[in-house]
Formats: structure tokens, C-alpha cells, sequence
């Protein structure tokens, strides 16, 4: 066995007792010697691994929001090279896709995880939809405060499908994202 082969077995060691503990006791309650007693590991071990625990939280988050930023930036690609609108098989795509990584997201996003996750996961759509064109260039100002609103509505929503089990289907949840986006347009043009 080489070195390489032992680091990358450590690795997933140190990830999958993470991953288990933060199901089961929570983020906070994780501590390193608790840590490297579960995975069979020394501390000098894991230190070449990761700085502490807020460090392999971080790492094991941005590899879930960088498959998101992935599958996000597909699809708008797709839609915006063929020149179509959003429709309900993007959104319901989308929701299909956190749906198939729920586990994760259960984790991350859960009670006993990180609250800023569900943050991050917002500002990621929202950076897409900028990025495709599909927000408007805003001034800072008002960029600041709609993805503010963007990211509490698109987090608290999800947040609340993930909380009740996932029990709505992706299209379930779809058309209440539309219904959503409905108030929202009918609020609007109310103010004009």
C-alpha cells in the first residue's frame, strides 16, 4: 500500500466519523480527541488533514455547494443556449437534485449543523441567476438588499421542505416555489 493510498483511506476515516457524529451528536458537541478515538486515528493524523473541526465542516460543506454551483451552472447553460425562459422542469429539476442529496443537506442544514449552511446554499442560486443574466445588473445597494430577501425566502423554503421530510415531491415543491414567486410579482405590481 502507498503513502497516497493510506492518505486518502485516512481522509475518508476522518469524513465518514465526522459526518456520522454530526448526525448523531451535533457540530458542537464534536470534539477532536472524541474525533480521532472514533476513527482510529492519532491527532498529529488528523492535523494533516485539517487545521480543526470548523475546517473539515467548511471543506465537507463547499464540496456539497460546489456540486450545487455545478449542477446550477448546467442548467442555465443549457437553458440559456437554447434561448429559453425558466420553466417548471428547471425549478423541478433543481428541487430533484436536493432531493437525491437530502442526506447532506439533513446534516449541514439540520439542528445539529451549521446555521449559516442554508445561507450559503441561497447565495449560490442567487450568484447563478446573476450570473446567467437571469437577475438584472443592480446597483450595490440594491443588489445587497434583494439577495438578502432572495437567500431568506429561497433558504426558509427549502429549509422547511427538509424539515417536514421532504414529503412534498420536487414538482410539489416547484409549484409552491411559482406560487412564491407569484405573491411576490402580484405585490410588486400592487406598489406601481
Amino acid at each position: 500500500m502507498n503513502q497516497d493510498t493510506r492518505y486518502v483511506q485516512t481522509e475518508e476515516k476522518i469524513r465518514s466519523t465526522f459526518l456520522r457524529m454530526l448526525g448523531t451528536v451535533g457540530f458542537q458537541k464534536i470534539t477532536i480527541r472524541r474525533l480521532i478515538e472514533d476513527a482510529g486515528i492519532n491527532r498529529s493524523t488528523f492535523y494533516l488533514h485539517y487545521e480543526d473541526k470548523y475546517a473539515l465542516l467548511h471543506a465537507l460543506e463547499q464540496e456539497l455547494l460546489d456540486e450545487v454551483d455545478d449542477f446550477l451552472t448546467g442548467m442555465f447553460r443549457k437553458f440559456s443556449e437554447n434561448g429559453e425562459e425558466i420553466r417548471p422542469s428547471l425549478i423541478t429539476s433543481a428541487a430533484t437534485f436536493l432531493q437525491e442529496h437530502k442526506d447532506l443537506f439533513l446534516l449541514y442544514a439540520g439542528p445539529k449543523g451549521d446555521p449559516e449552511f442554508m445561507q450559503q446554499y441561497g447565495s449560490a442560486m442567487w450568484n447563478n441567476l446573476t450570473a446567467f443574466g437571469i437577475i438584472p445588473p443592480l446597483d450595490e445597494t440594491h443588489a445587497a438588499y434583494l439577495r438578502s430577501a432572495f437567500t431568506g425566502a429561497i433558504s426558509g423554503m427549502f429549509s422547511h421542505w427538509m424539515q417536514t421530510g421532504f414529503r412534498e415531491t420536487p414538482e410539489e415543491y416547484f409549484l409552491m416555489v411559482r406560487d412564491l414567486l407569484r405573491i411576490t410579482e402580484k405585490i410588486s405590481a400592487s406598489l406601481d
